[in-house]
């Protein structure tokens, strides 16, 4: 029996092994694509650097979880606004959104909310939300991302008419390299960007939290943090 620590480990160096060969990977597609003299050949490159950055972004995971299962990811703590933070989080996933023609819808009654936290693992945080939203939701379909003070908390709210999330999956939902057995989830990633997230709103000394009415009936994830 492997223990937990000695998996970590494993993918840590697997995935610093890797890093290497998709960086000769890389710049070999982009040499392909950029001297191509033939449309095929430059959408060759094209694809394989798609397929590349996926990778890149898979490993960047692996490096991120096995920081976060030991303990050594350092965040730091200053008040940060939170509209900002929701902007750019979305600015980055809008060309996903845009491609699948789904409608978002945006509600922040006070632009001036504060939390204390790190700019970037808080703008991840969202974009993790946002983009497992924009993944599992078919084209045409919407999105809502809703911010609210309650006491001394801000609630972060991201909903989305997708495929929805079983009652029987629900509660391994965080759980590291689970995905659920169906087509819509079993093409995408690893597993980890839900696990990483709950990590990383933790850190942030807040909860993650996820419901749904079952199979086809969209899902809504909850980010509770201090204000």
């Amino acid at each position: 029996m492997i223990d937990n620590n000695s998996q970590i480990d494993f993918l840590q160096v697997l995935a610093l092994r890797l890093k290497k060969p998709l960086a000769a990977a890389k710049a070999a597609a982009e040499e392909l694509r950029m001297s191509a003299t033939d449309p095929n050949s430059q959408r060759s490159g094209e694809i394989i650097l798609g397929q590349v950055g996926q990778m890149d972004r898979m490993i960047q995971s692996l490096l991120e979880l096995a920081l976060l299962e030991r303990g050594l990811l350092q965040i730091t703590q200053a008040p940060v606004e939170l509209q900002g933070i929701i902007e750019a989080a979305v600015e980055e996933c809008r060309p996903a959104l845009e491609s699948k023609s789904q409608r978002l819808v945006f509600d922040m009654p006070d632009p001036l909310l504060q939390v204390n936290g790190d700019e970037r693992h808080l703008v991840q945080i969202v974009r993790n939300l946002f983009d497992n939203a924009v993944k599992f939701t078919p084209a045409g379909g919407s999105i809502e991302l809703s911010i609210a003070a309650v006491d001394s908390q801000v609630q972060i709210d991201v909903r989305d008419t997708g495929c929805g999330i079983t009652p029987e999956f629900l509660p391994q939902l965080f759980d590291p390299f689970t995905l659920e057995e169906s087509e819509a989830r079993a093409e995408n990633g690893l597993g980890l960007s839900l696990t990483i997230t709950k990590h990383l709103v933790e850190l942030h000394h807040g909860t993650l939290t996820a419901d749904s009415a079952g199979a086809g009936q969209g899902a809504k994830f909850r980010v509770c943090l201090p204000l």
